[in-house]
């Protein structure tokens, strides 16, 4: 939570309410789309066919940015096999 209130996350909404994240909001099995001082930032809990962070890990690659924050994203060929099966 303090990371989110450090980068000024709030709720993505197609009204102009802001309305920070609480932890039941993270603790749930929906996606999270808040907005940030950075930009966009989705946090996925589930993925296609139940599947979480564990199960997706190893589908993963690690990117570093040009703010040498590093991120984890799904490769393209795992969303092409979920779309498939």
């Amino acid at each position: 939570m303090k990371f989110l209130k450090s980068i000024d996350a709030y709720q993505r909404r197609p009204d102009d309410k802001v309305i920070e994240p609480d932890e039941k909001d993270l603790k749930g099995k929906g996606h999270v789309l808040l907005t940030t001082r950075f930009g966009p930032l989705d946090v996925l809990a589930v993925i296609e066919e139940g599947r979480g962070f564990e199960e997706l890990f190893t589908d993963t690659v690690e990117t570093v940015c040009k703010s040498l924050m590093r991120k984890r994203l799904v490769q393209v060929e795992e969303k092409i096999a979920q779309f498939r099966s």
